[in-house]
């Protein structure tokens, strides 16, 4: 019985020690450590830091108490162990970086997965993401356009133009098509085809599809 109720004491005393567990801040730490070398006192501490900072719940008497004798041994109480913690990098190295940069500026289209710095695909991507700032664009499929097809879209504009101006009601007459083609034979796939380039300056990256080639053609109108 009387471990049980040891037990049930200790995990009090953490739970109340641990009601802030996001860290105190610069000013927070500067204040806890001068009111106790001045008073001594943990509820005088208490006291002040709740009058001083009413949106936060006080530090425990341990906090309080670390964070005097860690001012006192190594002349600071911030957290020393800030960078220093967590899972090291070992990828995301500034040699890597740089042979990443250099790999792009000169081969742009490079794949994460078959890169040939042999590094995995996932940190290739967190390091031209997050490092180098560049993203991956896709190819976009246009219709080829040749010399004669812009006059003859700027003489349809005009008709259109001039037909709406003549007759009010012809937009309500009109008969509205579309069409789609499906290739016949190999044709790009733009979900593999990309381009590295910084982010947000998109390259001129585009393949030109030749309307001649092999294709089942469809067409409906509304």
């Amino acid at each position: 019985m009387f471990d049980k109720t040891k037990k049930m004491i200790k995990l009090v005393f953490k739970l109340c020690c641990s009601r802030n567990m996001v860290q105190l801040t610069r000013e927070q730490r500067v204040f806890v450590v001068l009111y106790y070398t001045r008073t001594q006192s943990i509820a005088a501490v208490q006291n002040a830091f709740h009058a001083r900072f009413p949106e936060r719940n006080p530090p425990c008497k341990t906090t309080i108490v670390r964070n005097f004798h860690k001012y006192s041994n190594a002349g600071t109480s911030l957290n020393l162990n800030k960078g220093n913690s967590g899972r090291r990098r070992t990828t995301r190295t500034e040699e890597n970086i740089a042979a990443i940069r250099a790999l792009l500026e000169e081969n742009p289209h490079v794949s994460a997965r078959r890169n040939p710095i042999d590094i995995s695909s996932s940190s290739f991507n967190r390091i031209t993401k997050f490092e180098l700032r560049w993203h991956p664009y896709k190819m976009h499929v246009r219709h080829q356009l040749l010399p004669n097809d812009l006059p003859r879209r700027l003489q349809f504009a005009e008709w259109f133009v001039e037909r709406c101006r003549r007759r009010p009601n012809f937009l309500e007459n009109l008969i509205v098509g579309d069409e789609a083609a499906f290739a016949m034979n190999g044709k790009v796939c733009t979900h593999n085809a990309r381009q590295y380039a910084p982010t947000g300056h998109p390259p001129e990256f585009n393949f030109e599809r030749n309307v001649s080639r092999e294709k089942l053609h469809i067409w409906a109108t509304v």
